[in-house]
């Protein structure tokens, strides 16, 4: 956090190394949990050869690992920033790709891809898709959506996506996060610093966070944080703000620069969600599928305590992380019963009863995900 600088001139010096693909836990015996092995696996079958995996020799492609490629993205970051960085890597494997195939097979034809994204990344594909590697304007207004980044891809499957933002990280973002028990906790200071969280804040119309008297609260106003202390504004995160800004020596200098710090991702925030609710056409030549879980119990509304903390409210059908509502990016009809329509033109929803990570692993949705990516 600094004051004066875009949230695009922040960087620490980690970069991310690939995929998760799984996760060895060692607590006298190894645990492993896969994460997305198990999809990419399957891919392989169909004849997406993972080169991450063919390189590494997790698995035997012999050579035919070069058409397939895991897009590794620091999530902490901004999805439009993320989504100028797949533009410029999938130029440079597509240009791989057309000289590979122009030296083993003579084949000169341009070459398109296919994109599977999960939760996050599905936010990363669509700003691609619509707008290309072009960032907000810094004056308020809205890229042209002209769909510049689906010339390149073929087909977009987007699974688990957050379209319409997810109360689970709005809880985060107040009360910290422990991933496992076993694990250590997140604190909200940390947290509020990764402008990425809170471009998955869910829409202020929905209504998803209430106060004490069931009023809905616009958590994307800053004076709310402020006020409320909420989140890197709380008392007691004073401690994790000393660690993230050494050089600062007071509490109200320290304030001050997380105060700038939440400005900046809530403006951000609210211009990507308004850069892709505009309704649009689908591109003539590109295909939109969406999975996503209905079957679970997932947060849907959280009521502030007067402890600048939040606490469960109420619960809606989804898959433990985004509801059915979001991933639909759709709304509660309204005092007339309508229902708005989504404003993206999906080719085929496929509805899973799996959880938020279980989806990849899933064999319905690998059979529909194959038979998609498949069929020409």
């Amino acid at each position: 956090m600094e004051e004066g600088k875009a949230l695009s001139d922040l960087h620490d010096d980690l970069v991310p190394a690939g995929v998760l693909d799984r996760v060895r836990v060692n607590l006298g015996a190894s645990i492993q949990v896969k994460a997305y092995g198990q999809l990419l696996s399957s891919l392989g079958v169909g004849g997406y050869r993972d080169e991450t995996l063919g390189t590494s020799g997790a698995i035997d492609y012999g050579n035919e690992h070069f058409t397939c490629f895991q897009f590794g993205y620091d999530w902490r970051r901004s999805s439009v920033e993320n989504a100028a960085l797949l533009g410029a890597f999938i130029r440079e494997k597509k240009a791989y790709v057309e000289t590979e195939n122009r030296k083993r097979y003579g084949d000169s034809r341009p070459v398109r891809f296919d994109l599977v994204a999960h939760s996050m990344g599905s936010l990363v594909a669509r700003y691609f898709l619509q707008y290309g590697t072009r960032p907000l304007p810094t004056d308020g207004s809205l890229p042209a959506l002209d769909w510049s980044g689906a010339r390149d891809v073929e087909k977009l499957i987007v699974v688990a996506p957050p379209n319409a933002g997810s109360t689970t990280a709005a809880e985060q973002l107040l009360n910290g996060y422990r991933p496992a028990p076993i694990l250590g906790e997140f604190p909200p200071a940390l947290l509020g610093t990764m402008p990425a969280l809170y471009e998955l804040l869910p829409r202020h119309r929905h209504g998803s966070v209430i106060d004490e008297t069931d009023t809905p609260v616009n958590l994307f106003d800053p004076a709310v944080w402020k006020e409320r202390q909420l989140g890197l504004l709380a008392s007691p995160e004073d401690a994790t703000l000393k660690r993230l800004l050494p050089s600062v020596d007071s509490r109200d200098e320290r304030l001050r620069v997380a105060e700038d710090h939440l400005q900046k991702c809530l403006v951000n925030a609210e211009r990507f969600h308004a850069a892709l609710d505009r309704p649009a056409a689908r591109p003539e030549n590109t295909r939109l599928y969406l999975f996503a879980g209905d079957a679970t119990p997932t947060l849907d509304r959280i009521r502030l305590t007067g402890k600048g903390r939040a606490q469960k409210d109420a619960e809606a059908p989804g898959d433990g992380t985004v509801t059915r509502a979001s991933a639909l990016l759709s709304a509660s009809p309204d005092k007339d019963g309508f229902v708005p329509r989504s404003p993206v033109d999906w080719n085929q929803t496929t509805f899973i009863a799996a959880d938020h990570l279980g989806l990849t692993s899933n064999a319905t949705f690998t059979d529909n995900v194959l038979h998609l990516l498949l069929d020409s």
